[in-house]
Protein backbone atom coordinates (compact mmCIF):
# COMPACT_ATOMS: atom_id res chain seq x y z
CA UNK A 1 0.00 0.00 0.00
CA UNK A 2 1.46 3.39 -0.97
CA UNK A 3 1.64 6.08 1.71
CA UNK A 4 -1.52 8.12 2.16
CA UNK A 5 -1.38 11.90 2.44
CA UNK A 6 -2.80 13.08 5.78
CA UNK A 7 -3.50 16.64 6.89
CA UNK A 8 -3.71 17.30 10.61
CA UNK A 9 -5.92 19.94 12.24
CA UNK A 10 -4.96 20.86 15.80
CA UNK A 11 -3.80 23.64 18.12
CA UNK A 12 -3.21 22.33 21.64
CA UNK A 13 -0.08 20.53 22.84
CA UNK A 14 -2.14 17.45 23.72
CA UNK A 15 -1.83 16.55 20.01
CA UNK A 16 1.99 16.48 19.89
CA UNK A 17 2.39 12.74 20.60
CA UNK A 18 0.00 12.05 17.74
CA UNK A 19 2.00 14.32 15.43
CA UNK A 20 5.24 12.55 16.37
CA UNK A 21 3.60 9.26 15.38
CA UNK A 22 2.52 10.70 12.02
CA UNK A 23 5.96 12.14 11.23
CA UNK A 24 7.56 8.72 11.69
CA UNK A 25 4.82 6.67 10.04
CA UNK A 26 5.67 4.41 7.08
CA UNK A 27 1.98 4.28 6.15
CA UNK A 28 1.07 7.98 6.20
CA UNK A 29 2.77 11.11 4.88
CA UNK A 30 2.04 14.22 6.94
CA UNK A 31 1.49 16.56 4.00
CA UNK A 32 0.23 19.57 5.96
CA UNK A 33 -0.95 20.97 9.28
CA UNK A 34 -3.77 23.44 9.96
CA UNK A 35 -3.73 25.31 13.27
CA UNK A 36 -5.21 28.42 14.83
CA UNK A 37 -3.48 31.77 14.13
CA UNK A 38 -0.83 33.21 16.43
CA UNK A 39 -2.57 34.85 19.40
CA UNK A 40 -1.67 37.16 22.33
CA UNK A 41 -0.92 35.05 25.40
CA UNK A 42 0.06 35.48 29.04
CA UNK A 43 0.27 38.57 31.20
CA UNK A 44 2.35 40.48 28.66
CA UNK A 45 -0.04 39.57 25.83
CA UNK A 46 2.93 38.52 23.72
CA UNK A 47 1.85 37.04 20.40
CA UNK A 48 2.64 33.31 20.38
CA UNK A 49 2.06 30.51 17.93
CA UNK A 50 0.24 27.35 18.96
CA UNK A 51 2.29 24.34 20.01
CA UNK A 52 1.08 22.55 16.89
CA UNK A 53 2.23 25.44 14.66
CA UNK A 54 5.62 25.32 16.35
CA UNK A 55 5.82 21.60 15.65
CA UNK A 56 5.04 22.21 11.95
CA UNK A 57 7.73 24.88 11.59
CA UNK A 58 10.32 22.83 13.49
CA UNK A 59 9.71 19.79 11.30
CA UNK A 60 9.39 21.62 7.98
CA UNK A 61 5.75 20.63 7.43
CA UNK A 62 3.51 22.94 5.34
CA UNK A 63 1.40 25.00 7.73
CA UNK A 64 -1.81 26.99 7.32
CA UNK A 65 -3.28 29.16 10.12
CA UNK A 66 -6.63 30.56 8.93
CA UNK A 67 -8.87 32.53 11.28
CA UNK A 68 -11.51 29.98 10.35
CA UNK A 69 -11.27 27.08 7.86
CA UNK A 70 -12.88 28.25 4.61
CA UNK A 71 -12.82 27.67 0.84
CA UNK A 72 -9.21 28.85 0.68
CA UNK A 73 -8.36 26.23 3.30
CA UNK A 74 -10.04 23.53 1.20
CA UNK A 75 -8.09 24.62 -1.88
CA UNK A 76 -4.82 24.54 0.08
CA UNK A 77 -5.63 21.03 1.33
CA UNK A 78 -6.03 19.81 -2.25
CA UNK A 79 -2.80 21.50 -3.30
CA UNK A 80 -0.60 19.82 -0.65
CA UNK A 81 -2.29 16.42 -1.03
CA UNK A 82 -5.07 15.09 1.14
CA UNK A 83 -6.33 11.50 1.31
CA UNK A 84 -7.26 11.65 4.99
CA UNK A 85 -7.74 14.30 7.70
CA UNK A 86 -7.08 13.74 11.40
CA UNK A 87 -8.17 16.27 14.04
CA UNK A 88 -7.42 16.79 17.71
CA UNK A 89 -8.05 19.87 19.87
CA UNK A 90 -8.30 22.25 16.90
CA UNK A 91 -10.91 24.69 18.21
CA UNK A 92 -13.14 25.32 15.18
CA UNK A 93 -16.07 23.56 13.58
CA UNK A 94 -15.21 22.04 10.21
CA UNK A 95 -17.84 22.83 7.61
CA UNK A 96 -19.07 20.88 4.62
CA UNK A 97 -16.45 22.45 2.32
CA UNK A 98 -13.69 20.85 4.46
CA UNK A 99 -15.51 17.58 5.14
CA UNK A 100 -15.82 16.87 1.41
CA UNK A 101 -12.09 17.18 0.60
CA UNK A 102 -10.47 13.91 1.83
CA UNK A 103 -11.74 10.76 0.08
CA UNK A 104 -10.96 8.65 3.17
CA UNK A 105 -12.83 10.98 5.51
CA UNK A 106 -12.10 13.18 8.53
CA UNK A 107 -11.60 11.65 11.97
CA UNK A 108 -11.35 13.33 15.34
CA UNK A 109 -9.58 12.19 18.51
CA UNK A 110 -12.05 13.38 21.13
CA UNK A 111 -10.90 13.29 24.76
CA UNK A 112 -13.82 11.41 26.30
CA UNK A 113 -15.66 8.12 26.01
CA UNK A 114 -18.43 9.25 23.68
CA UNK A 115 -21.34 9.90 23.85
CA UNK A 116 -20.40 11.19 27.31
CA UNK A 117 -18.82 14.65 27.55
CA UNK A 118 -19.11 15.99 24.04
CA UNK A 119 -18.01 19.58 23.54
CA UNK A 120 -15.22 21.91 24.62
CA UNK A 121 -13.96 20.70 28.02
CA UNK A 122 -14.27 16.91 28.29
CA UNK A 123 -11.12 16.36 30.36
CA UNK A 124 -11.84 19.06 32.93
CA UNK A 125 -15.47 18.02 33.25
CA UNK A 126 -14.67 14.34 33.76
CA UNK A 127 -12.25 15.20 36.58
CA UNK A 128 -14.59 17.77 38.16
CA UNK A 129 -17.44 15.26 38.14
CA UNK A 130 -15.35 12.76 40.08
CA UNK A 131 -14.98 10.20 37.30
CA UNK A 132 -12.41 7.45 37.87
CA UNK A 133 -12.01 6.74 34.17
CA UNK A 134 -12.08 8.65 30.90
CA UNK A 135 -10.58 8.04 27.48
CA UNK A 136 -10.18 9.15 23.90
CA UNK A 137 -12.62 8.27 21.11
CA UNK A 138 -11.75 7.96 17.44
CA UNK A 139 -14.84 9.32 15.69
CA UNK A 140 -15.80 10.36 12.20
CA UNK A 141 -16.53 14.09 12.04
CA UNK A 142 -19.97 15.17 10.90
CA UNK A 143 -21.53 18.64 10.90
CA UNK A 144 -23.21 18.13 14.30
CA UNK A 145 -20.80 18.62 17.23
CA UNK A 146 -19.08 15.38 18.31
CA UNK A 147 -22.01 13.33 17.02
CA UNK A 148 -20.18 11.16 14.47
CA UNK A 149 -19.93 7.39 14.56
CA UNK A 150 -17.14 5.97 16.73
CA UNK A 151 -14.52 3.49 15.55
CA UNK A 152 -12.58 2.88 18.77
CA UNK A 153 -12.02 4.05 22.35
CA UNK A 154 -8.81 3.95 24.38
CA UNK A 155 -9.58 4.05 28.11
CA UNK A 156 -7.55 6.14 30.57
CA UNK A 157 -7.73 5.86 34.39
CA UNK A 158 -8.18 8.99 36.52
CA UNK A 159 -6.29 8.75 39.79
CA UNK A 160 -7.77 10.38 42.89
CA UNK A 161 -5.09 13.10 42.82
CA UNK A 162 -4.68 13.45 39.05
CA UNK A 163 -4.96 16.98 37.68
CA UNK A 164 -5.84 18.23 34.21
CA UNK A 165 -2.16 18.19 33.28
CA UNK A 166 -1.70 14.54 34.21
CA UNK A 167 -4.86 13.34 32.46
CA UNK A 168 -3.96 15.36 29.36
CA UNK A 169 -0.59 13.59 29.27
CA UNK A 170 -2.27 10.20 29.62
CA UNK A 171 -4.72 10.96 26.81
CA UNK A 172 -1.94 12.35 24.63
CA UNK A 173 -0.07 9.07 25.03
CA UNK A 174 -3.19 7.00 24.34
CA UNK A 175 -3.78 8.56 20.90
CA UNK A 176 -0.84 6.98 19.01
CA UNK A 177 -1.73 3.59 20.51
CA UNK A 178 -5.27 3.82 19.18
CA UNK A 179 -4.21 5.21 15.81
CA UNK A 180 -1.67 2.42 15.39
CA UNK A 181 -4.22 -0.34 15.74
CA UNK A 182 -6.67 1.40 13.35
CA UNK A 183 -4.17 2.61 10.79
CA UNK A 184 -4.61 -0.08 8.14
CA UNK A 185 -8.40 0.17 8.28
CA UNK A 186 -8.26 3.97 8.03
CA UNK A 187 -6.01 3.85 4.97
CA UNK A 188 -8.02 1.15 3.22
CA UNK A 189 -11.40 2.74 3.95
CA UNK A 190 -12.55 -0.34 5.87
CA UNK A 191 -12.78 1.18 9.36
CA UNK A 192 -15.77 -0.21 11.27
CA UNK A 193 -17.91 2.52 12.81
CA UNK A 194 -20.69 2.32 15.40
CA UNK A 195 -23.28 5.06 15.79
CA UNK A 196 -23.37 6.80 19.16
CA UNK A 197 -26.33 6.52 21.48
CA UNK A 198 -27.45 10.13 21.06
CA UNK A 199 -30.08 9.75 23.78
CA UNK A 200 -27.27 9.22 26.30
CA UNK A 201 -25.14 12.14 25.16
CA UNK A 202 -23.93 14.79 27.61
CA UNK A 203 -22.26 18.09 26.71
CA UNK A 204 -19.50 20.24 28.18
CA UNK A 205 -18.84 23.93 27.66
CA UNK A 206 -15.92 26.27 27.12
CA UNK A 207 -14.40 27.24 30.47
CA UNK A 208 -13.19 30.64 31.69
CA UNK A 209 -11.31 32.10 34.67
CA UNK A 210 -14.62 32.62 36.47
CA UNK A 211 -14.95 28.84 36.74
CA UNK A 212 -12.00 28.94 39.13
CA UNK A 213 -13.99 30.87 41.76
CA UNK A 214 -15.04 28.45 44.50
CA UNK A 215 -18.55 27.79 45.78
CA UNK A 216 -18.19 26.73 49.43
CA UNK A 217 -21.84 25.64 49.56
CA UNK A 218 -20.60 22.53 47.71
CA UNK A 219 -19.05 19.50 49.48
CA UNK A 220 -15.29 19.49 50.03
CA UNK A 221 -14.85 16.53 47.68
CA UNK A 222 -16.55 18.41 44.84
CA UNK A 223 -14.30 21.43 45.43
CA UNK A 224 -11.20 19.26 45.48
CA UNK A 225 -12.26 17.75 42.14
CA UNK A 226 -12.90 21.20 40.67
CA UNK A 227 -9.41 22.32 41.72
CA UNK A 228 -7.82 19.21 40.17
CA UNK A 229 -9.80 19.76 36.98
CA UNK A 230 -8.56 23.33 36.50
CA UNK A 231 -4.92 22.81 37.57
CA UNK A 232 -2.76 24.33 36.23
CA UNK A 233 -4.13 25.94 33.06
CA UNK A 234 -7.09 27.91 34.46
CA UNK A 235 -6.58 27.56 38.18
CA UNK A 236 -8.90 27.89 41.16
CA UNK A 237 -8.48 30.76 43.60
CA UNK A 238 -9.22 31.82 47.15
CA UNK A 239 -10.18 35.47 47.53
CA UNK A 240 -8.56 36.79 50.70
CA UNK A 241 -8.97 40.50 51.55
CA UNK A 242 -9.61 41.22 47.88
CA UNK A 243 -6.48 39.35 46.72
CA UNK A 244 -6.85 36.30 44.48
CA UNK A 245 -4.63 33.47 45.71
CA UNK A 246 -4.17 30.64 43.22
CA UNK A 247 -4.50 27.13 44.65
CA UNK A 248 -1.83 24.62 43.68
CA UNK A 249 -2.95 21.56 45.64
CA UNK A 250 -5.90 20.61 47.81
CA UNK A 251 -7.50 17.63 49.47
CA UNK A 252 -10.81 16.89 51.18
CA UNK A 253 -11.48 15.68 54.70
CA UNK A 254 -14.75 14.32 56.00
CA UNK A 255 -14.52 16.13 59.37
CA UNK A 256 -17.87 17.62 60.32
CA UNK A 257 -17.80 21.37 60.91
CA UNK A 258 -21.25 22.42 62.17
CA UNK A 259 -19.73 25.24 64.26
CA UNK A 260 -18.40 27.00 61.17
CA UNK A 261 -20.04 28.68 58.20
CA UNK A 262 -19.33 27.50 54.66
CA UNK A 263 -16.24 29.32 53.46
CA UNK A 264 -14.92 30.02 56.94
CA UNK A 265 -11.25 29.32 57.67
CA UNK A 266 -11.26 26.69 60.40
CA UNK A 267 -7.51 26.36 60.97
CA UNK A 268 -4.18 27.54 59.62
CA UNK A 269 -1.47 24.91 60.13
CA UNK A 270 1.96 24.28 58.67
CA UNK A 271 0.73 21.72 56.15
CA UNK A 272 -2.68 23.12 55.17
CA UNK A 273 -5.34 25.78 55.53
CA UNK A 274 -8.68 24.18 56.43
CA UNK A 275 -11.86 25.75 55.05
CA UNK A 276 -15.39 24.70 56.02
CA UNK A 277 -17.71 23.59 53.23
CA UNK A 278 -21.26 22.23 53.00
CA UNK A 279 -19.85 18.80 53.80
CA UNK A 280 -16.35 18.36 55.21
CA UNK A 281 -13.18 20.43 55.13
CA UNK A 282 -11.25 21.60 52.09
CA UNK A 283 -7.54 21.43 52.92
CA UNK A 284 -5.43 23.87 50.90
CA UNK A 285 -1.83 22.66 50.63
CA UNK A 286 -0.30 25.22 48.24
CA UNK A 287 -1.01 28.86 47.37
CA UNK A 288 0.39 31.50 45.04
CA UNK A 289 -0.06 35.25 45.37
CA UNK A 290 -0.20 37.49 42.26
CA UNK A 291 3.27 37.79 40.75
CA UNK A 292 4.68 35.22 43.14
CA UNK A 293 5.60 31.54 43.07
CA UNK A 294 3.46 28.60 44.10
CA UNK A 295 4.45 27.74 47.68
CA UNK A 296 3.73 25.12 50.29
CA UNK A 297 1.47 26.54 52.99
CA UNK A 298 4.20 26.63 55.65
CA UNK A 299 6.28 28.87 53.36
CA UNK A 300 3.33 30.88 52.07
CA UNK A 301 2.02 31.97 55.49
CA UNK A 302 5.50 33.19 56.50
CA UNK A 303 5.11 36.07 54.05
CA UNK A 304 1.30 36.25 53.82
CA UNK A 305 -0.49 35.74 57.16
CA UNK A 306 -3.88 34.00 56.97
CA UNK A 307 -6.36 34.63 59.80
CA UNK A 308 -8.40 31.70 61.20
CA UNK A 309 -12.10 32.43 61.47
CA UNK A 310 -12.20 34.67 58.42
CA UNK A 311 -15.03 33.93 55.96
CA UNK A 312 -13.95 33.68 52.34
CA UNK A 313 -16.21 34.88 49.50
CA UNK A 314 -18.22 32.11 47.84
CA UNK A 315 -19.36 32.19 44.23
CA UNK A 316 -22.22 30.10 42.78
CA UNK A 317 -20.86 27.53 40.32
CA UNK A 318 -22.15 27.26 36.77
CA UNK A 319 -22.96 23.76 35.62
CA UNK A 320 -20.14 22.07 33.70
CA UNK A 321 -22.24 19.40 32.00
CA UNK A 322 -25.65 19.39 30.32
CA UNK A 323 -27.89 17.00 28.41
CA UNK A 324 -28.04 19.54 25.55
CA UNK A 325 -25.28 21.56 23.86
CA UNK A 326 -24.17 24.74 25.63
CA UNK A 327 -23.08 26.37 22.37
CA UNK A 328 -21.59 25.59 18.97
CA UNK A 329 -17.94 25.66 20.07
CA UNK A 330 -16.16 22.54 18.84
CA UNK A 331 -12.96 21.10 20.22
Amino acid sequence: MHRKDVIFFGSDGIALRLLEFLVHSDTLRLSGIVSKPDMPSGRGHRVEETEVSRFARTNGIPLLTPRRPDEATAAWMRSVGCDLVLVMAYGHILGKNILEVPPLGIYNFHASMLPKYRGASPIETAIACGETETGVSLMRIVEEMDAGAVADVERVPIGCDDTYRQISEKISGACPVMLGRNLDALCSGTLHLSEQSHANATFTRKLSKSDGLLDFSLPAEALKNRIRALTPHIGCVLEYDGISLKIGAASAHSNRCEDFRSGQIVAVESDAISVATADGLLLIGELQRPGGRMLKIKDFINGFPIEPGKILPSHPSRELVSVSPFNKFHK
